[in-house]
């Protein structure tokens, strides 16, 4: 069965409108850039390690001229060390995490959460929209999120008196952040 050029060129468009749709395509595949251009919705995942007190920096989003921030979350999770068995068992406390997003223009957010014993720790954290003057965010400007181990939870036995304990200096942790990006001269559709 032979096909025309026409259906050929036909096939060829729907698969890449598809494609696109499904965010399979990079904003060079898809031959646009951020000239008119309908939302674009990015997630990307960031991983790293903290030491007790120290600031991670997890991300950084430069939101360009014309462009307008519209969504931005971040979801931290992390999972702490198991107990210690050695003479006898050294109970590992939770680990207390902080979340900062700052738009470095004096919108900043920070939120912690403490994981509970030998559970994933879990913070979602969206940038204060409503401390702007509409629902948007617009460039130039940069968005910077950074991570902190506010408290490491140290290992203490158990049972016994919490006199003597082991040092749990800091601890790895997982982010996913989404965010949505639209030029300001997109007027969407009629």
């Amino acid at each position: 069965m032979g096909y025309d050029l026409w259906t050929i060129t036909l096939y060829t468009i729907l698969i890449v409108i598809s494609l696109n749709s499904l965010g399979c395509l990079s904003d060079n595949e898809r031959g646009s850039d951020a000239g008119g251009t309908a939302p674009s919705q990015y997630v990307r995942e960031e991983g790293g390690y903290g030491n007790e007190g120290e600031y991670v920096d997890v991300f950084e989003l430069a939101v360009g001229s014309g462009e307008e921030l519209t969504q931005f979350f971040v979801d931290l999770t992390w999972m702490d060390e198991p107990d210690k068995q050695e003479i006898r068992t050294m109970r590992n406390r939770p680990d207390t995490l902080q979340m900062i997003i700052d738009d470095q223009e004096g919108v900043s957010i920070s939120r912690q959460s403490v994981n509970e014993h030998g559970e994933e720790g879990r913070l979602t954290v969206g940038y204060p929209f409503e401390h702007t003057d509409s629902s948007i965010l617009l460039g130039p400007v940069e968005v910077l999120v950074q991570v902190e181990v506010v408290d490491a939870g140290d290992y203490y036995p158990s049972p016994g008196l919490n006199i003597n304990s082991i040092e749990d200096p800091g601890n790895d942790f997982h982010c996913v952040i989404s965010y949505t990006l639209v030029n300001s001269s997109y007027q969407g559709s009629d």
